[in-house]
């Protein structure tokens, strides 16, 4: 006979929550991607595929781009996986495509570009979506020939990821008086997150190298649709909801005279809810340089990125975690033209900590530690300017 009630709770509960396994190892961090090689100069153009008509005066330059993103064992030159704890493993592995669509148009530049990524911890495989919105302007000129020695721009940006379901399988357990319940995995539904970024960017031409530094600031939010579990209770199946005032357990169909639990979640140790969702502010630095001869051309960026977190990072600090709140990135790419208008494209990107601000979605209170490793990819496509 299946009984609905809610139980009573009188007394403090101890529990062992595993939220911190949706920390999804492999992760990485940072601002918008590829924000190391951002250039208020135009990029440097190989002619065109196809020529666009001229509109107002201006002849637009149009560049479609096409990528692999690859993370593993073979590809993993600078030996970052064979110095961390899950070496040898599949933890970490990602794959994935992006496309970017770039128009440039006088002083004004806007693009577009999305990613769909994968990444495998242990024998769960988390598929997300990320997308990046800007428009650029660069500052006192009104085309590209005045300003190509040098010149300042202007850039506003949103980006963001998001994830239908991020499961992850566990052997935690919680224990409360009346209830005692093994979970056996894990989810956060629809998560996702959304960034706003203002950066001011200045570029100049000297030794015969492109050089370009940046700064710029934004804000941060996370959130989620709700974050459950299943487990097992006196051999009956439950399904468990943090919602943003209580716990609800449910039994399955199948079990007999089991009841539905309501818990409070002031008796629980940690609030699952609030603790996976945040608003967050960021600000960063860096700068590159290029260097174009003939058919090749080869960069080099560098981005310093600083975050902080309202109420998480204070939460971790008191329970005697690490808050991980910077990161450095390193992006190198290397750019061959066999044919006008096309370029193809080798890039690598190297960051201190995984995934830190490129997917703020996966951090939150309890996964902070996942954070400490260091974590690389690299990106192989094609470029068509027109």
């Amino acid at each position: 006979m299946h009984v609905d009630r809610v139980a009573p709770w009188r007394r403090r509960a101890t529990a062992s929550i595993a939220v911190a396994s949706l920390g999804l190892v492999g992760l990485p961090a940072q601002s918008a991607p590829g924000d190391a090689l951002l250039s208020a100069l135009p990029a440097a153009r190989t002619g065109s595929a196809f020529a666009l008509p001229s509109v107002g005066g201006e002849v637009p330059g149009l560049d479609l781009e096409l990528d692999r993103d690859i993370a593993n064992d073979r590809v993993d030159v600078l030996g970052l996986r064979d110095r961390s704890p899950y070496a040898g493993t599949a933890v970490g592995d990602y794959h994935g495509n992006h496309w970017r669509a770039r128009l440039g148009w006088g002083a004004w530049q806007g693009e577009f570009t999305g990613w769909r990524r994968a990444l495998q911890d242990r024998g769960d495989t988390h598929p997300l979506r990320s997308w990046q919105g800007a428009v650029q302007v660069r500052l006192g000129a009104s085309d590209a020939g005045s300003s190509a020695q040098g010149a300042w721009a202007l850039r506003a940006s949103a980006w963001g990821n998001s994830a239908p379901l991020l499961t992850r399988r566990t052997a935690g357990s919680l224990n409360v008086d009346g209830l005692s319940a093994e979970l056996t995995d894990l989810q956060i539904r629809r998560a996702r997150d959304r960034q706003w970024q203002l950066d001011l960017i200045g570029s100049r031409q000297a030794l015969g190298l492109r050089w370009s530094g940046f700064a710029g600031a934004g804000t941060s939010r996370v959130r989620n649709d709700g974050v459950a579990a299943r487990s097992t209770v006196a051999g009956c199946s439950f399904q468990l909801d943090f919602g943003r005032e209580r716990l609800v357990a449910t039994p399955d169909a199948g079990c007999q005279d089991a009841l539905i639990f309501v818990i409070p979640n002031r008796v629980l140790p940690y609030d699952a809810q609030a603790e996976t969702t945040y608003r967050a502010r960021f600000a960063h630095l860096g700068g590159s340089v290029r260097l174009s001869e003939g058919d090749w051309t080869l960069a080099l960026g560098y981005e310093y990125q600083r975050w902080r977190r309202e109420g998480i990072d204070a939460l971790v600090t008191s329970r005697g975690g690490v808050v991980y709140d910077l990161n450095h990135t390193l992006i190198g790419e290397l750019g061959w033209s066999p044919l006008a208008g096309m370029q193809w494209l080798l890039r690598g990107q190297y960051m201190q900590h995984q995934w830190l601000g490129e997917l703020p979605l996966a951090y939150n209170t309890l996964t902070a530690s996942r954070f400490s490793q260091r974590y690389g990819f690299v990106s192989a496509g094609l470029r068509v300017s027109f």
